[in-house]
Order: structure tokens, then sequence, then C-alpha cells
């Protein structure tokens, strides 16, 4: 047959050999899920099975990759020294394992436990709120009318000194 293109050979649902350019002998396997998919190793005894059990291995990595991601932030990191960014992933790891047994223990979702760690958190300072913050919404408000005019007092904190700010809002017409 020659030398021919890969995505030109026919790969059948069942393996077939074929040689690659400076990486030799390898099995393909060619299977549909949702889409054609094709599978190469170099591994040549390899039979159809043993790549089902291979895919599902591969389907779980792909489950730990969006777990740690969403549930333990690994790559949201913002530092640039080696150092920082091996802790951050140490520590993003080790987060993800805790939660991980924790999962398994508890029968739910990384995302309910997440979501109960806030939660909790959350109660646990309102209970016990060391450090006070100061509103950024608007605190109080009043309004006064007179025969002449309606005037509203907005107490907020958008001030530099955090005052009062006066608006005048409507004219009242007699």
């Amino acid at each position: 047959m020659g030398k021919r293109v890969l995505s030109k050979v026919e790969i059948s649902s069942e393996d077939r050999v074929v040689h690659l350019k400076e990486f030799g002998m390898v099995k393909t396997f060619q299977t549909i899920s949702i889409e054609w998919e094709y599978w190469a190793t170099d591994d040549l005894g390899m039979n159809e099975q043993k790549r089902k059990e291979l895919a599902g291995d591969a389907w779980g990595i792909e489950v730990f990759h969006r777990g740690i991601k969403q549930c333990c932030g690994i790559e949201r990191t913002q530092v640039r020294k080696g150092a920082s960014v091996f802790n951050h992933i140490s520590l993003s790891i080790r987060a993800f394992l805790r939660l991980e047994v924790y999962r398994l223990r508890a029968g739910i979702s990384w995302y309910e436990l997440k979501a109960r760690i806030v939660r909790d958190a959350i109660r646990a300072y309102l209970a016990n709120s060391i450090y006070l913050l100061k509103p950024t919404a608007l605190v109080y408000q009043r309004t006064y009318a007179t025969p002449r005019r309606m005037e509203v007092i907005v107490y907020d904190n958008h001030h530099a000194r955090g005052g009062v700010s006066r608006r005048r809002a409507h004219p009242v017409n007699k």
C-alpha cells in the first residue's frame, strides 16, 4: 500500500496497526460516542476491552480536573514566582483531597460541600463578627414635605466625611 497520511487511512471499528513517522508502530481504534473518536496506542497488544477500561479512566481524570478547577480554584493563582505557584497548586490539591474524602463520607457532591462550607463560614462570622464593615449602600432615607417644597435627606457613606447629602426632589405645585 505504501505510505499514506493517517487522516486518509480508513480506520475501522476494529483495531489497525499503522506506522507513524518518527514514532513507530501504533495500534489505532475508531469509536463513536457523540461523534467519531480515534484512539492510538503504542501497546500493540491492546484490545478493545482494555481500551474501554482506559476510556473510563480518562473520563475520571476529566472529572477530577473539572472539580479541582471549579471547587478549589487551582488555575486562579495570581502569582508569578515558582515557589508561590507551587504553594498554590499544592494547597489546592490538598483542599481538593479533603473535599473528596468528606464527599465520600457524606455522600453529597463537591458543589454542595463547598456551599455548606461558605454558608457555615458566613453564619460563624455573623454570630461573632470581629470586623465591622461600613455599609456602602443607602443606610437611611427620610422625606420632608413643606407647603413649598419636598426635600429628601439621605444619610449615606458615599461622602468623604460619611455625612449627609440633601437632595431636593420635587417642588410642590399649588
